[in-house]
């Protein structure tokens, strides 16, 4: 105890106070928001170590790549080019598959086989404005424009055979008088030779017009699968007869080749029937070379 007695203590206390003035350490206890520095004030104060910091270090940004004028939105790599390069080839690809479409579309169109075509025309026997008997056998060698009407017929008929007659003039001028156009009544009760020949001089020089016995007509049209029927009577000889507007494209042999609804016009009709007739010259030629061609002519 005696060790540790009042003398002893007042001896550390000086000891301590001595070391504390001097700098060695301090009692005072740090403070929470400032780090603990085991250096002295004087090292401290003289920069030879800096203690710990409450910051956290900036991270070191990268130095900007230079960009020259003008390409500043422009960036280049690899992925891009192969992204444009499959962009451009599928495109491509799209508009050859396109273009072979349409070359197929129009082979076909000019070469077309006629399979599955309508079977319209075939053996018939009428009689002229004149008075003298008409068949079928009569028209070879030529190229048929056929239409169905009646002379009585107020507008249809005459906006028809007008057209008909435009087209046919647009044609001799491309072929020479290669097609003859022909008009068959479906009226033959009231449509007499007299009565059919002064109509149809209406119309073209070269107008045949045809009627015949009931029997006849109803033939005729049933060939060529025309529609056509006598509407309400106000008298024996007051009615309309509704009937199909189709014109028949036949070709020099007879056969059927193309047929033309009301809703063409004269430069439409004349182009189809061109396509035709230069299709079947073109047929001859190759017959003449030796080259297999179908029998359509």
């Amino acid at each position: 105890m005696q060790r540790f007695g009042l003398p002893a203590l007042q001896a550390s206390c000086r000891r301590a106070s001595s070391l504390h003035a001097h700098g060695v350490f301090s009692l005072a206890r740090p403070s929470p928001q400032q780090p603990v520095s085991h250096m002295s004030t004087s090292s401290r104060r003289h920069g030879i170590f800096d203690g710990p910091s409450n910051e956290l270090p900036k991270p070191q940004q990268k130095p900007k790549e230079h960009v020259p004028p003008g390409n500043q939105n422009v960036q280049f790599t690899w992925r891009s080019a192969l992204f444009c390069t499959t962009v451009s080839a599928a495109a491509l690809a799209v508009w050859f598959y396109e273009e072979q479409r349409q070359k197929a579309m129009a082979r076909a169109k000019t070469s077309e086989n006629r399979v599955g075509k309508p079977t319209l025309g075939g053996p018939w026997t009428l009689v002229d404005g004149d008075g003298n008997v008409v068949s079928d056998s009569d028209m070879r060698g030529k190229y048929q424009l056929v239409y169905f009407g009646f002379t009585y017929c107020p507008d249809i008929c005459p906006q028809e055979l007008e057209k008909q007659a435009q087209v046919i003039e647009k044609l001799d001028k491309m072929f020479g008088e290669v097609v003859q156009p022909v008009f068959i009544t479906v009226d033959p009760g009231r449509d007499t030779l007299a009565q059919v020949k002064a109509y149809v001089s209406e119309f073209h020089p070269r107008l045949l017009g045809l009627t015949g016995t009931p029997q006849q007509i109803k033939r005729v049209t049933r060939l060529f699968r025309v529609y056509f029927n006598e509407g309400i009577r106000s008298g024996e000889e007051d009615y309309l007869v509704d009937h199909s507007i189709i014109q028949y494209l036949m070709g020099k042999n007879g056969k059927f080749k193309d047929f033309y609804g009301k809703n063409l016009t004269v430069s439409e009709m004349t182009n189809k029937i061109a396509e035709v007739i230069r299709e079947d010259m073109q047929r001859e030629q190759d017959k003449k070379k030796g080259i297999a061609v179908g029998d359509d002519e």
